[in-house]
């Protein structure tokens, strides 16, 4: 059985206050050992300060919505530097790095461009780091967010689950 440990934002929390199964959960059911880490607000800036996971086989990651969010708006240098670090802390274990999964475009906040931006930063740090990657905003839709406009719905939980669980695989 892989242990998985999750860190990241909300999208990678167990619970929510909406009706969904969300991605922990989903994993168990089909058979993997997941640590949850994951905090609803966190961004690369605070996840620094915490212990990366030890005793697992994958860490996946999921960073970028909050640190784009305009009342924290994480610059894109210190972004990439956080992920960096947070993908050099976790080596020797593989990493899946989920790059942020589109918004609902909302003027002065939260929008796609900005998402795109970040998950690009976060394609090349997993890259830099020998991570596995996924860009959630080509393989998500706007039908696969919660009526909030940036969490995800039951639907795209079914799909981020899909992707992690195709990724994971026994460490060589």
């Amino acid at each position: 059985m892989l242990r998985v440990a999750l860190v990241g934002d909300s999208h990678l929390t167990d619970s929510s206050s909406r009706p969904v199964t969300k991605l922990g959960p989903r994993l168990r059911s089909a058979g993997f050992d997941v640590v949850n880490l994951a905090r609803g607000g966190l961004d690369t800036r605070q996840a620094l300060l915490d212990s990366p996971p030890s005793d697992v086989d994958w860490i996946v990651y999921c960073f970028g919505t909050n640190d784009a969010a305009p009342w924290k708006r994480v610059p894109a240098c210190e972004y990439e530097r956080n992920y960096e670090t947070l993908l050099a802390s976790g080596a020797g274990t593989s990493q899946l790095v989920l790059g942020p999964p589109p918004v609902v475009d909302h003027p002065g906040g939260r929008n796609n461009g900005l998402v795109r931006q970040y998950s690009d930063i976060a394609a090349r740090a997993a890259r830099g780091h020998g991570a596995d990657f996924v860009a959630l905003i080509d393989h998500l839709s706007q039908s696969d967010l919660a009526e909030d406009g940036v969490h995800l719905n039951d639907v795209g939980y079914q799909a981020v689950t899909e992707l992690v669980t195709a990724a994971l695989r026994p460490a060589k």
